[in-house]
Order: structure tokens, then sequence, then C-alpha cells
């Protein structure tokens, strides 16, 4: 990432604007090489001990930005994010400062420098880019190891409890950003009727916004969700939910949640759990991991049985 300071008016771009930019971005400014100063993100000091100011760039998703709220007692929190995931932060017990991807980040008259905006910050650590690169370790740590903390001290979302109405149905999430995560919903559906007398499912195709997707896992009476944000929502605001773990371990994401529970499916994939990320699930069946569904794995349905019975 970079930093773009604009000397110059330039289209939609104002004299004096700052903008955060992709390296993309700054090929596209090239040409205005004497209306725009841009600087290496690297710039900004890595936060260490000392650091009380920080300064986080995050795309997506909506899990990663609830994790983000277990920094939120130890510093001052600035995140960059893409518009639609404004809503996250309304759920956030201390609300950060928060800036859009696209938007000024702030605007800097010459002859004063980004400095006088960049000057208290400090950026994460490449230690955050194990997230992507999926770490075995667990993600709150690795969020606070780059914030420049030995550990994390806090192992959960920090977010406000849900006192609003409920409503009598489960709410079933089998889909995830990549397929090593996406969990067979015929068989959820299967499962969840056992135990449920209204179940609903989220096909991804609702065209909810940030918003209404989080209101409506909030209402829910439980939530049945693979690896994803549902399960780190409902944990944050102290409702119930089931989580299930194929690619991944709980103890990598869930180990110190206590209002809701997850489980790691045992498989027989023979590279089980696989810890990726990014990428192609090798057993995958009509879209789903291959873990995550009794195509494959015959003993899935029951293990989320099991795990169901013994939380209602």
């Amino acid at each position: 990432m970079y930093i773009a300071h604009f000397k110059e008016s330039i289209g939609t771009f104002k004299k004096g604007d700052v903008y955060i930019i992709t390296q993309a971005e700054v090929d596209k400014l090239l040409p205005f090489t004497k209306a725009v100063t841009i600087y290496d993100w690297n710039q900004i000091r890595e936060a260490d001990h000392l650091t009380n100011n920080l300064l986080v760039l995050r795309t997506g998703g909506i899990g990663d930005l609830l994790a983000l709220s277990s920094l939120s007692e130890q510093f001052d929190l600035t995140i960059v994010t893409q518009e639609k995931y404004l809503a996250v932060f309304d759920w956030f017990e201390k609300r950060p400062d928060v800036k859009v991807f696209g938007k000024p980040f702030a605007n800097v008259r010459f002859p004063k420098k980004i400095d006088n905006v960049f000057g208290k910050y400090s950026r994460m650590s490449q230690r955050e880019d194990d997230i992507e690169l999926g770490s075995h370790d667990n993600w709150y740590d690795v969020f606070a190891q780059a914030a420049g903390l030995p550990h994390a001290t806090k192992y959960r979302p920090q977010l406000k409890k849900y006192e609003g109405e409920t409503d009598d149905v489960c709410l079933i999430v089998p889909w995830a950003s990549h397929e090593c995560r996406v969990a067979s919903s015929i068989d959820l559906i299967e499962v969840c009727r056992k135990y449920f007398d209204h179940i609903e499912l989220v096909t991804g195709n609702e065209g909810w916004t940030t918003a209404e997707y989080l209101n409506r896992l909030a209402r829910a009476k439980f939530v049945v969700s693979t690896d994803t944000s549902a399960i780190h929502f409902r944990e944050g605001i102290g409702r119930p939910a089931l989580g299930l773990y194929g690619a991944f371990t709980t103890d990598s994401r869930t180990r110190g949640y206590v209002y809701t529970k997850s489980i790691d499916i045992k498989s027989p994939c023979d590279i089980a759990p696989c810890f990726i990320q990014h990428g192609f699930c090798k057993n995958n069946i009509d879209g789903v991991a291959g873990c995550l569904g009794n195509k494959y794995n015959s003993d899935f349905i029951s293990q989320v049985s099991k795990a169901l019975k013994e939380m209602l």
C-alpha cells in the first residue's frame, strides 16, 4: 500500500487530499507525478509496546474486522476498510475511528507534510499477513503480535451485547469466502430439523446490506455456522451458536469463546486440518469442502448432531 498526497487537484482528487492507495492506483497516477507525491506505506513506523494510536488497513471481511475489536482496549484504533463494512463498527464496545478506501484520509495543504497526519500512528507489522497465509496460531495472538504485543489479552470479539427482540429461528450459515470452509447446506438442514421447529438458510443471495445481515444474525434464536463471521459475531454479542471447523482448528480461531461452541470436524481427509485460507479443497464435492459434508465425510451429520444435542 501507498500514501498519495495531492499537490494539485486532479479530477475528483482535490488539492491537499491524502489517500491510501494500492500499487495499481499508483500506476495510474504515474503521468501526474508533478501533481502528487507518493509515499511508501512502510514510512509509517511499525507498532511496538509503546504504540498508542494503531492504524490498521483491512479490505475485508467482516470476521477479521470483528476480531480487531479485541485490540480496542490497548489502542486507539483507526481502521481503514471498505464502505460496505461500516455497519460492523456500530457493534464495537469501543468504536474506532473509521476511514474508507477510496475517500480522503485527510486534507493536508502544502507546505505542511503528511507527517502532521501520520506521525502519531503506528502500523501493523508483516506478522498480520500470517492470517491470510493460513497461520496455525490463534488469530487473536497474530493480530496482537502484529500490533507489537507479545500475545492477545482478549481472545474474543469485544462487541455490545444484544438485548433486542429475538425470534424462534435457527439460522444456518453454510457459506464462506473460500470453498475449503463451505459446508453442505443440505446436510445442515437435515440435522437442524431434528432440533428446531423453524430454520432459515442463509444462501448468500439475499441482497442484504452488512447492517441487515448482522441484525438478522442477532435476532435468531440460534445459529449454526461454518468458519465465517457469523460465529464470531454471535460470540461477541453474547448469543449462542455452533461453529463448524474443518480447514482450520477451533484452537486457532475460537479458543477463548464462552457464549458459543465450536467443534473440530473429524474427517478421512489425509491433510485435515489443511489450514488453506485461499485455494481449492482437493475433496470438494459440488462446491462443498469434503470434510464439511456427508458425501465425503460420512460422519459429518452425526458430529453436528452430537454437538447440538449437547448444547440444547
